[in-house]
């Protein structure tokens, strides 16, 4: 957005939603340079909820973004050394199958 582009500051709405179209942009790129750790951080998003997940640093396909923290190895995990599985749905259990239906 070009400063002749701006809408007048004065505007509390038209400022609200140039900063809405403006997260709204930034977001569909950060999908576009970063399309799995999106896929991974979706569902997180999912899991934990959406305030609970706080993303600091990305890096996929040569793009960088975020601050890279240096913590301890024991305090830290990678998004590679992680394994995802999908759980099993829990078998009946021996009186669920014992009943008669009427």
């Amino acid at each position: 957005m070009t400063k002749a582009d701006k809408p007048d500051t004065d505007d509390p709405v038209a400022r609200v939603q140039a900063l809405a179209a403006e997260a709204a942009e930034r977001a569909r790129k950060n999908r576009e340079m970063f399309p799995e750790m999106t896929k991974v951080i979706d569902m997180f998003k999912r899991a934990f909820g959406a305030d609970q997940v706080r993303v600091i640093y990305v890096r996929e396909n040569g793009h960088e973004m975020g601050t890279r923290l240096v913590d301890p190895p024991d305090r830290t995990m990678l998004i590679r050394d992680m394994a995802f599985s999908t759980p099993e749905p829990p078998k009946p259990s021996p009186r669920a199958r014992k009943r008669k239906s009427p």
